[in-house]
């Protein structure tokens, strides 16, 4: 498959913690941002602070512990949730959260996601998506996300996606051809 129609795009990156203040501090440090960049999560119910960190719709949260053994995950947008999930389970991947629904949250929360729709021209609905996830076959933890329309458009997925550059294109056509001798 070419690289300018994948599958899966990643929308954001979760860091639980303990402590957010020491989380907020340590990540505004790598990123070169302000700790007051990060925004409060708009779930009232969650600890959780989040940031942009690029142009194409990925953010970085921050967000409390609620097990040891939760780990950063990062999270992919997927089309068709199940249908991934039984490919990658086939993969040697492992579930670990079932898929669940993520509500949009406060009336705070909506009045965020309808200013995203108006832009975009789609309606909110009542959840952003459905989520899972898996331990990948070393252990790790990666999390996909079946998002709603209003929510594809403000991580800029689905119909909203952008496409990487032709010059990146060409840099990694480049690299895949040269093997190892780069």
């Amino acid at each position: 498959m070419p690289l300018d129609s994948l599958k899966a795009s990643l929308i954001l990156c979760n860091v639980p913690t303990t402590n957010s203040d020491a989380a907020r501090r340590f990540y505004a440090t790598l990123l070169g941002v302000d700790v007051d960049d990060f925004a409060r999560g708009l779930n009232d119910a969650v600890e959780s602070y989040f940031v942009p960190i690029s142009d194409d719709g990925v953010d970085l949260t921050v967000t409390q512990r609620y097990v040891d053994e939760e780990r950063l995950t990062c999270y992919f947008a997927v089309e068709d949730l199940a249908g991934t999930l039984e490919a990658l389970r086939d993969s040697h991947g492992k579930v670990v959260v079932e898929p669940q629904s993520v509500k949009v949250g406060p009336e705070r929360a909506r009045r965020f996601y309808e200013e995203a729709a108006k832009r975009a021209g789609v309606t909110v609905g009542d959840t952003v998506g459905t989520m899972s996830v898996l331990l990948d076959p070393d252990g790790n933890h990666v999390g996909l996300m079946q998002l709603e329309e209003f929510a594809q458009a403000h991580f800029k997925v689905g119909r909203f996606a952008q496409k990487l550059s032709d010059d990146r294109l060409e840099e990694h056509t480049t690299a895949r051809e040269a093997g190892g001798e780069v």
